[in-house]
């Protein structure tokens, strides 16, 4: 090739880019991941939390339906007129004595946050609540769902759980 086609090509003698300035672009862009990919995660584990607080509102009305007809909340799910989609990490349980506490609740069963969820508070005398939702997690996990996630408040740790009252949550 002739000195004056090099010169010519893309108005420079060089077109490409040096070593140095590939790695100092893939460092940035791993920089970046690296910040996004923890948020990534956080709004995923929320819009997952929304999901099964809007199934908890659910089985609360269920709930609520089988009380006027019964006289008393259900003890099983089962007895419940109300369809539980079971696909989900997800798993729900009905805590009822009658006397001291009455939870509908929908947890997690896999994942980083296996184990904690939500529960209505229907009654109960040992958290002092009633008629509200309140995060739930288990208390051999690390304190990051209900906290970090929801900037929830202790109520208390009781029953090998940990119970957050969230922000948005006025209890009677």
């Amino acid at each position: 090739m002739s000195k004056k086609y090099q010169k010519s090509f893309l108005g420079v003698k060089n077109a490409g880019f040096t070593l140095i300035e590939l790695l100092v672009v893939v460092l940035i862009i791993g920089i970046l991941a690296a910040v996004a990919l923890p948020q990534y995660e956080k709004v995923v584990w929320k819009s997952r939390a929304a999901n099964i607080k809007i199934l908890l509102q659910g089985l609360v009305e269920a709930q609520e339906v089988y009380r006027l007809a019964n006289g008393s909340y259900a003890t099983d799910v089962k007895d419940l007129d109300w369809e539980f989609p079971q696909e989900g990490p997800f798993q729900t349980s009905i805590s009822n004595d009658n006397y001291s506490l009455t939870f509908s609740n929908i947890f997690f069963n896999e994942g980083p946050y296996s184990g904690s969820g939500f529960t209505y508070v229907h009654m109960s005398r040992a958290l002092n609540v009633k008629n509200c939702i309140v995060c739930v997690e288990n208390t051999f996990k690390t304190g990051d769902f209900c906290q970090k996630l929801f900037s929830g408040t202790l109520i208390r740790n009781v029953y090998g759980k940990r119970y957050f009252l969230l922000p948005e949550e006025t209890c009677s």
